[in-house]
């Protein structure tokens, strides 16, 4: 798992530090809504599931859409 740099005590971060935790916090919150958005759907919230094989090629099928 990647984390953002924490800010050192005392100190400030550096600009490159400021802008890497940037990427990745804009990164991180577009996953968190897919994901949500993933979980929305009927198909992959639902106890009636396809076989675990073939959950890539739904999950496909929905991002998809």
């Amino acid at each position: 798992m990647i984390t953002g740099r924490r800010k050192p005590p005392k100190q400030d971060h550096t600009p490159a530090q400021l802008a890497a935790n940037t990427v990745l916090a804009r990164f991180r919150s577009h996953n968190e809504h897919v994901i949500a958005r993933l979980k929305n759907w009927k198909m992959l919230s639902h106890r009636c599931r396809p076989p675990l094989e073939k959950l890539p090629e739904a999950v496909q099928v929905i991002v998809f859409l």
